[in-house]
């Protein structure tokens, strides 16, 4: 009697086992399915993060060139204005210097009368 029902209970805990496997593969498509989202949403947010961080390095690097840039030129323009101003004082001393020559040239030769 008890053999007679082995095969009938076999088939059933088959049964079972066949079943409980299905759902628990599909409970693993479905995480995987999720995970699989959950994975391309973190990879996105990433990228996302890596291409702010590069735009705003590039607008600080930007910025500092900028600064850069200006500081030379205040720089530059500071060292024409002074080099300008020489240039006029040398003229100012050279035109003292002929000036003092012709002076002492006239007297010269008025001496020499």
């Amino acid at each position: 009697l008890v053999e007679d029902k082995l095969p009938v209970m076999r088939r059933r805990m088959e049964n079972v086992h066949a079943k409980e496997r299905g759902r628990l593969e599909r409970d693993l498509a479905d995480l995987e399915q999720e995970f699989g989202l959950e994975v391309e949403e973190l990879n996105a947010k990433m990228k996302a993060a890596v291409e702010g961080m590069h735009a705003q390095t590039a607008a600080e690097l930007d910025a500092m060139r900028s600064q850069l840039y200006q500081g030379l030129e205040a720089r530059r323009q500071a060292v024409d204005a002074e080099l300008a101003e020489k240039a006029e004082q040398l003229k100012a001393d050279v035109a003292f210097v002929e000036e003092e020559e012709a002076a002492a040239a006239r007297l010269e030769a008025e001496m020499m009368e």
